[in-house]
């Protein structure tokens, strides 16, 4: 039985080969079968950091599904031994374990039988980062010169995988920040001073792509028209000055008959950037896909009736909305009373203002 030298233990620092490595020569070093390197999120979500023996769909399926109902991982959070490598046998009886539904519904549904494990939950500010090193049913226990050859091991492992859940950690932030911005219908897209762009979510990609009024070429936002581009600019020159950055609004014309880009630029300035620019608009051809739902849950509409609402509140007349909606006037004006009065309004400018100020999102 070999050990592992520290270098090997701390090249799974930056080396992913290297951490892929790391569970099967913790293993080996200490007597185990198989050997598992997780990181558990604030959030309770799960990450396979490292791992051997086990097949990649069922540690998919286990950090999925199973991660959370773990007795063995919940064990090892408890304020008595958490930071501590202790036999889990001990903690979670051999007869709990033989009747949980993780062993029962899972491991033995994969027609597998790890059953004895010991370890260490590892707890920092971001994140716990879990080591256990596991055998087979028909093995013995762990014992005590095994968990004394783990401890020898733990604190090194316990810093690479603390750094790791780290990055885990900042990478999981930033994956759920753009999804939100991406859910969002607001385009918004984040400048440096000189206009190159830092970050830009799926609506304000879409407005570049598309390239009818604003753009992206080479990394740097600009307009079609040469006396907009001036104006955007401007702006972000505004919101990125070096004293006192104030926010600043631009239009941005389209082909003709086109609504235009209402562009503004806000200041953003974070610890680690400074001199930026959030350029935020909306994107007139984008229609919010769960307004008409969510308006039928808010005021009890009918569909008809909430799209009726959305298509005044994209600016078309009576008249435009009854030919739309192959209706006689009369009949839209039943519907109008109907739905004005569900949303408690008096006047139709009223309904817009209501839509108005519901927020935006992109997907329904």
């Amino acid at each position: 039985m070999g050990g592992i030298r520290s270098e090997q233990i701390y090249e799974a620092l930056f080396d992913n080969e290297a951490l892929e490595q790391l569970s099967q020569r913790l293993a080996d070093a200490v007597g185990g079968r198989s050997s598992i390197l997780n990181w558990r999120h604030h959030d309770g979500g799960y990450e396979a950091l490292s791992y051997c023996y086990f097949a990649p769909d069922f540690m998919e399926a286990y950090v999925e599904a199973w991660a959370t109902l773990d007795p063995w991982v919940i064990a090892g959070r408890q304020p008595a031994v958490v930071n501590q490598v202790v036999l889990l046998d001990e903690l979670v009886p051999s007869s709990t374990y033989a009747r949980s539904a993780i062993y029962n519904d899972f491991i033995r549904a994969w027609g597998d039988d790890t059953f004895h494990t010991m370890g260490v939950v590892v707890s920092t500010d971001w994140g716990d980062g879990v080591i256990g090193v596991n055998r087979g049913r028909k093995a013995r226990a762990f014992e005590a010169d095994e968990l004394a050859r783990l401890q020898r091991y733990a604190r090194d492992v316990g810093r690479v995988l603390t750094l790791r859940g780290e990055l885990a950690a900042a990478r999981r932030a930033k994956d759920v920040s753009c999804a939100t911005l991406d859910t969002m219908a607001v385009a918004v897209a984040v400048v440096a001073w000189n206009g190159r762009l830092v970050e830009a979510n799926e609506a304000a990609e879409t407005v570049f792509e598309r390239a009818d009024g604003l753009f992206c070429r080479a990394g740097v936002i600009g307009a079609v028209s040469h006396g907009d581009g001036a104006g955007l600019e401007h702006a972000i020159a505004l919101a990125t000055a070096a004293s006192q950055p104030t926010a600043a609004s631009v239009v941005v014309t389209r082909r003709a008959h086109m609504e235009p880009y209402l562009v503004t630029a806000s200041p953003l300035v974070t610890p680690s950037t400074s001199r930026c620019a959030m350029l935020i608009f909306r994107d007139p051809e984008t229609r919010d896909p769960s307004l008409t739902g969510r308006l039928r849950g808010l005021f009890s509409l009918s569909k008809a009736e909430a799209e009726i609402a959305i298509d005044l509140a994209e600016g078309r007349s009576p008249a435009e909305v009854a030919a739309r909606r192959l209706v006689t006037a009369n009949t839209l004006k039943t519907q109008l009373a109907s739905l004005m009065g569900k949303m408690g309004c008096t006047r139709q400018s009223e309904v817009v203002s209501v839509i108005a100020a519901l927020p935006p999102v992109r997907n329904g």
